[in-house]
């Protein structure tokens, strides 16, 4: 038995794509009074997906940090 990452069937997430991270970073970014809850519709991915996007791409820990995270 092995416990190594194999091969899984279905379909590959498209959601944590880099159009949507750019997407995602434009949306904050033009409006930076923007919540997690609102960033999904305007980019047109699932609320999951975005808080995925926002862990591991803008390394943001929680949904109150998201301004301090794009202060330039």
């Amino acid at each position: 038995m092995s416990v190594g990452e194999e091969p899984r069937p279905g379909r590959p997430s498209t959601s944590t794509k880099e159009v949507h991270v750019d997407r995602a970073r434009a949306a904050i970014r033009g409006n930076r009074r923007l919540t997690v809850r609102e960033v999904p519709d305007e980019v047109g991915i699932s609320i999951g997906s975005c808080h995925q996007i926002f862990t591991q791409n803008f390394r943001c820990l929680a949904s109150y940090k998201i301004r301090a995270a794009f202060v330039d």
